[in-house]
This record gives C-alpha cells, sequence and structure tokens, in this order.
C-alpha cells in the first residue's frame, strides 16, 4: 500500500485581512509587509513539510506565500483552488456586513438567497470537493508522494468538510501545530490517501470505488482508477 500526503496551508496577511475586509476572489491582494515577515518569522521557526511540489491558487497572496514558504520548488497554479466571490459583499467590512439584512440571508443555510455576482455555495463547495479529488489524482498519476497546497480559508474548509459526504475525501484530515492567532498563512492540515499500486494504469469504463476496512489508521477512499482526460486538463500552469 502506498500513502500520499497533501498539506493544505492558507496564504499569508494582506491588507485586507488586516482592514478586518470580506476579502474573496473578487480581489487579488498581494502580501502586506507584515505578511511577509511573518511567514519568513515561520518558516524560520517551525518545520515546513519538504515537497517536490506545491499547487497554489493563482491569486497573487497565495503565490506569494508558496514562493516564500517553498522557495525553489515547483509551482503548479489552479484557478479552482481560487477563493469563492463573495459578489456584491467584496471588499466590505466584516463588522458591517453582520448588520445587513442581505449577508444574514447569503450566509443562513437553506435560504436560497444569491447576492449579485457571488458564486453560488453548492457550486463553490463542488469544486472544492473536485479539486482535492484531482489533486490526488495526480499525485498518484505522477507518483509525487507529498506535496503542499497553498489555498484561501473557505476553500479549506470546504474540501476538509467533505470528509463527512459519500465523496471519497481523505478520512485522514490532520490538523498540524497552529502558528499563528490570525491563522493566516499559518493554518495547516494534511490529509493522506492511500492507493494498492505504485503504478496506477488507466481502467475501461467507470472506474468503481474500492472501499476501505477500518483501521487504526485512517483512510481515504479512492477509485481503483482515478486518472482522468480531466486531470490533465486541470493544470493551468506548470
Amino acid at each position: 500500500m502506498k500513502y500520499y500526503k497533501l498539506h493544505l496551508i492558507r496564504h499569508g496577511l494582506t491588507a485586507g485581512n488586516l482592514q478586518g475586509l470580506y476579502i474573496g476572489s473578487g480581489s487579488d491582494l498581494p502580501l502586506c509587509d507584515e505578511g511577509r515577515a511573518q511567514l519568513k518569522t515561520l518558516k524560520k521557526d517551525f518545520d515546513y513539510p519538504v515537497v517536490p511540489l506545491v499547487f497554489t491558487s493563482p491569486m497573487k497572496r497565495a503565490t506569494e506565500t508558496a514562493e516564500i514558504l517553498f522557495p525553489g520548488v515547483r509551482q503548479i497554479e489552479l484557478d479552482d483552488l481560487r477563493e469563492m466571490a463573495f459578489g456584491k459583499f467584496e471588499g466590505r467590512p466584516v463588522k458591517e456586513l453582520v448588520h445587513d439584512e442581505d449577508f444574514k440571508k447569503w450566509i443562513t443555510p437553506g435560504s436560497g438567497y444569491l447576492p449579485e455576482g457571488a458564486e453560488p455555495t453548492e457550486q463553490f463547495h463542488a469544486r472544492c470537493a473536485d479539486s482535492l479529488l484531482k489533486l490526488f489524482e495526480y499525485m498518484i498519476r505522477m507518483d509525487v508522494t507529498e506535496a503542499a497546497c497553498v489555498t484561501h480559508g473557505g476553500v479549506i474548509m470546504s474540501m476538509l468538510a467533505r470528509r463527512n459526504s459519500g465523496w471519497p475525501t481523505p478520512a485522514a484530515a490532520t490538523p498540524c501545530r497552529p502558528m499563528c492567532s490570525c491563522g493566516c498563512g499559518t493554518n495547516w492540515w494534511r490529509l493522506s490517501t492511500s492507493y494498492p499500486s505504485a503504478t496506477p494504469t488507466p481502467c475501461r469504463g467507470r472506474p468503481k470505488p474500492r472501499r476501505t476496512r477500518p483501521t487504526n489508521k485512517q483512510r481515504v477512499t479512492v477509485s481503483h482508477c482515478p486518472l482522468t482526460e480531466r486531470t490533465e486538463s486541470f493544470i493551468v500552469k506548470g
């Protein structure tokens, strides 16, 4: 049995974070000076994983974080790792939004309300779940046993939430040592999956999920043949 690990890391601080703004994919902010300095300090004080590959959101705050934490490591930017689009709420102070009736409706589960310009919630969660699966598909196909993924808080929370759904998600979601009170750039989770063969081969027809047996080690259920053409089209920059 071969194991694959994926480290999920949130991007560093931006000026918008410091100002308490609601920042999604509509604001491509770079890291602020404090954010860069904080990441450099954390890199010095903590042992980040040594990986040959880093998946990143295409947004500046994520790519900059990846460059600081993993200098010289190959990066693959993936559009589907971007943060959720917040529409008309983008860039507004959170302390104001908590009193906005439309915002309250939007964050209420089952309300069905969709603000202008925002990404539908279910579409966002489906995107995150599909992205996580395809990251592991790519790792298995390329035989990369350990990689990092620098993305956004909303994306990470959505990926972790899929553990309790019927989608074959990483059951081994281990919170690593929290490295900063605000969580920006430093919330760090390690996901792992297993695959029965070191060299997966393409299959014919629709793959049948393999069931995992309960053990003292958490595992993820993966298809016997998770490699599809979608994986190739998923990579937008190498």
